[in-house]
């Protein structure tokens, strides 16, 4: 909402960001909270070069209060540090956020990257719409898609957990 109110010119740019580092604050603080061990384990991350923080942590704020024990890793985050926190995780999956599009040879690396790195260790799907242009390639390395909050809440952690139990 904050955001289509400043694209509509109703709201300062100050006034966006004001707001938006208010509900930043207030997911940030929610997920110190935690889930239990045990449970499906879920990293997010915005992609390299991507800084739109909260629908990421509203995703793994959802995850959370669904049984998912989700860590958010920050805005442009690099796909190394991704990899490390994979092997020390062991996350079932990793949602990789990217509102901009970045252009088909820039994804192209990025996802035969993820799907190098990151697939054969869990489920990594897309969101934010930034790929959206490159359904072909996200269908071609088998990376999901999340367009909505509401395809999130749809996300089961018991088919992560004993899909990923054969392939440990």
């Amino acid at each position: 909402l904050i955001g289509d109110l400043w694209h509509e010119g109703r709201i300062s740019i100050s006034s966006e960001h004001a707001v938006s580092r208010l509900v930043r604050q207030h997911l940030i603080n929610a997920l110190r909270t935690g889930s239990p061990a045990g449970h499906a384990h879920a990293l997010l991350a915005c992609m390299p070069g991507e800084h739109h923080e909260i629908a990421p942590l509203t995703a793994a704020f959802i995850l959370q209060n669904r049984g998912w024990q989700s860590a958010y890793l920050g805005p442009n985050v690099e796909l190394e540090v991704l990899e490390l926190a994979l092997r020390r995780s062991h996350a079932n999956l990793m949602i990789l956020s990217c509102t901009t599009e970045p252009g088909r040879k820039i994804a192209k690396r990025w996802l035969d990257t993820a799907v190098k790195r990151f697939q054969p260790q869990c489920q990594v799907m897309d969101g934010g719409g930034g790929l959206a242009g490159y359904a072909d390639l996200l269908a071609k390395y088998g990376i999901g898609t999340l367009r909505h909050m509401t395809d999130v809440l749809k996300l089961d952690p018991k088919c992560f957990t004993s899909r990923q139990a054969g392939r440990r």
